[in-house]
């Protein structure tokens, strides 16, 4: 087969090569998507979701601010919400992010460098483990992760004499915040990969589109310093004297670099690095991705203390690509058919046997909380509790429709002694084995402890038993109880 033939053949069946990637990406993700386990922040999205589904306005409350800025994901949920629970919707909107960025990617590198190349990358893409595994949880990951990829093309289709474009790129940095705190750096991105872009900026006085963008980012910025300042008293969304103590200049420096393997896979890091190279040394088709990769990867590596590979999740469509990119400048160097970066994603194998290995070993810890959430539900609703005590408060609240104490329902944390309760009557506890946060009379939860619990007077109504990987095999065991006083 010529190689000018296989060019051909994308071009005429580029349609259905998206789709296939599209459906590559939905099929490495459909098996855990819905898988049981739960974690205790994907609870305050099904929550959110489902307050804003019964009383949109809910949107403008503290609440989505508060928890991470998550109004866009939360808007779609409480929409998706209606035809189905909160738990289904948010699974659901994850995965539609997640195959979002896969055809961002596509797109990006289609425009950049070709239909071949940007078919590799965006294969790249569908298939990192990391970015998988966190695309089957209700998490903002996979949508910042996506909105990224919606800003770079924002950026690159910026044209100084087209107001349009401004405005599209004000408008991908509002999404972007809306969609997680960390957006609020689509901002200053937009614009350092904008000066980087355009290095002269007299002459930026002369187009008119940069005045609208200016208008625009200021805009952006003022809805979000205004929005904290309105919910929380303060511009920078909590209390900055703690924020300086815990969480700027902590950790390592080298994190995120010490885990490219994680996040990318070696071979793939390593030719994103050589991408970002060329980018500013043999054409700016991606200087942009390099200067949002190089932003990112400072920032968090170096103003925020709390290290965790997801925080690099957005900058996985940039090492696609730029790593797509250093291939293509070696092959069209050694005048090789361009064909040959199709097979890029190979390097990136160990990251897709990384997360697909994570994947089937969490599915069975945080589990049995729909199941005890239900029949608290239904237990309050039999015998009207004073209080109900959970050891996993978010979860309980999430799933069974009652809300905090401190927001008028019924939940309230454990308390620090079992004999806080010796006075009290008509509770309901629940309890369970996933909490590390409960206190020492209930975690780590063993045969002796409980049976402390149902000396003082408690009755045991409920249990919830789930598979758990033992030295035995798979046993079911009791994860979560509920009992009443």
């Amino acid at each position: 087969m010529r190689f000018e033939a296989v060019e051909e053949f994308v071009d005429k069946y580029e349609k259905f090569i998206v789709i296939g990637l599209l459906l590559i990406g939905a099929l490495v993700r459909i098996q855990y998507l819905f898988q049981e386990s739960v974690w205790n922040d994907e609870t305050v999205y099904m929550w959110l979701s489902d307050e804003v589904k019964e009383n949109p306005l809910f949107l403008f409350s503290r609440w989505p601010a508060y928890h991470s800025y998550s109004h866009l994901f939360v808007s779609l949920s409480a929409v998706l919400g209606i035809f189905t629970n909160s738990f289904y919707a948010t699974r659901i909107v994850s995965l539609f992010f997640a195959l979002l960025s896969v055809l961002a990617v596509y797109y990006l590198g289609r425009e950049t460098m070709g239909k071949i190349e940007g078919a590799s990358a965006a294969l790249i893409m569908a298939l990192n483990g990391l970015h998988i595994f966190f695309s089957d949880k209700s998490l903002l990951e996979a949508p910042i992760t996506a909105m990224y990829a919606v800003l770079l093309i924002a950026i690159m289709r910026f044209n100084p004499e087209d107001v349009k474009s401004a405005v599209w790129l004000g408008l991908a940095t509002v999404l972007c915040f809306l969609t997680k705190t960390s957006g609020f750096l689509a901002i200053p991105m937009a614009g350092l990969a904008l000066l980087v872009k355009y290095p002269e900026p007299k002459k930026w006085l002369k187009n008119p589109a940069f005045w609208v963008l200016g208008a625009a980012l200021a805009v952006s910025a003022g809805m979000y310093f205004g929005n904290n300042y309105l919910h929380f008293g303060n511009f920078m969304l909590g209390d900055t004297a703690a924020l300086s103590q815990t969480v700027v200049f902590g950790g390592s420096r080298t994190f995120y670099l010490e885990n490219a393997g994680a996040l990318y896979s070696w071979p793939l890091f390593a030719l994103g690095l050589l991408g970002l190279y060329f980018s500013f040394t043999k054409g700016k088709e991606l200087r942009s991705a390099s200067v949002m990769f190089l932003f990112h990867t400072f920032f968090f590596s170096f103003l925020v203390g709390e290290k965790v590979p997801r925080y690099g999740l957005p900058t996985v469509p940039l090492i696609a690509l730029l790593a797509v990119y250093a291939v293509k400048v070696v092959l069209d160097k050694l005048k090789l058919p361009n064909f040959i970066t199709g097979f890029t994603f190979l390097l990136g194998i160990s990251s897709l046997v990384y997360g697909m290995t994570l994947l089937p070993q969490k599915a069975f810890t945080y589990t049995g909380f729909q199941e005890l959430g239900t029949v608290a539900g239904k237990l309050d609703a039999q015998n009207n509790y004073s209080v109900i005590y959970a050891q996993s408060t978010r979860q309980i609240r999430a799933f069974s429709g009652i809300n905090y104490e401190s927001m008028e329902g019924k939940i309230r944390r454990l308390p620090d002694n079992l004999t806080e309760f010796a006075n009290q009557t008509n509770i309901l506890l629940q309890i369970d084995i996933w909490e590390y946060t409960g206190p020492e009379w209930v975690y780590p939860l063993t045969q002796e402890k409980l049976n402390r619990i149902i000396n003082n007077n408690f009755t045991l109504l409920h249990s919830v038993y789930r598979d758990y990987p033992t030295q035995e095999g798979l046993r079911s065991v009791p994860v979560g109880l509920l009992l009443a006083k």
